[in-house]
């Protein structure tokens, strides 16, 4: 997240001195970022669906994650088109946008799965107050034979 930062800090003032680079976006480029976002589309909704089907929290804080790639490679189309148009303020505006929206994703996945990430188990506490221990095990020394004694 520094780094993020410092390029972030790096980018808006090298636009505030007009000393910002020109970016040369070919077809190629945009074709491939294309690329990028399609597959990350399908790659999110597949998690998705297989992390509800599964019941599996990781499967869905991954396909959260790879939804907030979504969100990244849509930035990175905008300012990529903005550079060719000389909108140079959109680079690092998108920048900044994408950091809020990965923050946000963020958040989502550690309050949606921590309790599932951290092992955490659900307990009902009528159930644990019907339990009764009713066997004791006794052992000797340093032997490895144990008995049990009813309570």
């Amino acid at each position: 997240l520094a780094l993020a930062g410092y390029e972030i800090a790096e980018g808006l003032w090298a636009w505030y001195t007009g000393a910002a680079r020109v970016l040369n976006v070919t077809p190629l480029t945009l074709g491939l970022m294309a690329l990028t976002f399609s597959i990350n589309a399908g790659l999110a909704w597949y998690e998705g669906r297989a992390g509800k089907r599964l019941y599996s929290a990781v499967l869905l804080a991954d396909a959260a994650q790879t939804r907030s790639n979504l969100w990244v490679t849509l930035a990175v189309i905008a300012a990529l088109v903005g550079a060719q148009l000389g909108w140079r303020w959109l680079d690092p505006l998108a920048a900044f946008v994408v950091m809020l929206l990965i923050f946000r994703a963020a958040y989502d996945v550690v309050r949606t799965t921590s309790e599932t990430l951290t092992d955490v188990a659900v307990v009902n506490p009528q159930r644990v107050a019907q339990i009764e221990v009713s066997r004791t095990f006794r052992c000797t020394g340093w032997s490895s034979s144990c008995s049990v004694a009813a309570k």
